[in-house]
């Protein structure tokens, strides 16, 4: 530009607006926060696998306990009471809202449960959930019938 060349008031004001970096922060903003977002979710979602776990566990020991000590009750045309024991794990799994597969069995001496479902089911979030379709889930448990 000439010196002579008298510069207006818009020509400086685009002019200040290209040089300052004022708003650099906004853009690096842009560009990470969808990445924090996903991965924030991916952690969500394993952490409620790994927390849905643990009460399949509890709830599967307790009934093999209460099973292994003859608690639950077998009436004639009745439910036995390995049913009895898969519906108390049932009942207690509901909040989760999974399809779960539960297995209990006296294998001589021994009752045994077995609580599995997929891992996907577990997951609040849909988001990452695709590799975790096929991933099974489960927990057994083993107590020494006493009764």
């Amino acid at each position: 530009m000439n010196k002579d060349q008298k510069i207006t008031k818009p020509q400086r004001t685009l002019r200040e607006f290209w040089r300052k970096e004022d708003g650099s922060f906004t853009l690096e903003f842009v560009i990470w926060m969808p990445i924090f977002a996903f991965l924030l979710a991916v952690v969500m979602n394993l952490s409620m696998v790994f927390y849905y776990e643990s009460q399949m566990l509890r709830i599967s020991q307790d009934a093999t306990r209460a099973f292994s000590l003859g608690r639950f009750i077998e009436e004639t045309n009745g439910p036995t009471a390995a049913d009895q024991a898969e519906q108390y794990i049932r009942d207690r799994l509901s909040f989760i809202g999974a399809n779960f597969t539960i297995e209990v069995e006296n294998v001589g001496s021994v009752a045994t449960t077995r609580v599995y479902t997929n891992a996907a089911e577990l997951m609040p979030f849909s988001l990452a959930r695709a590799p975790f379709n096929g991933v099974q889930v489960g927990v057994n448990s083993q107590y020494i019938i006493e009764f």
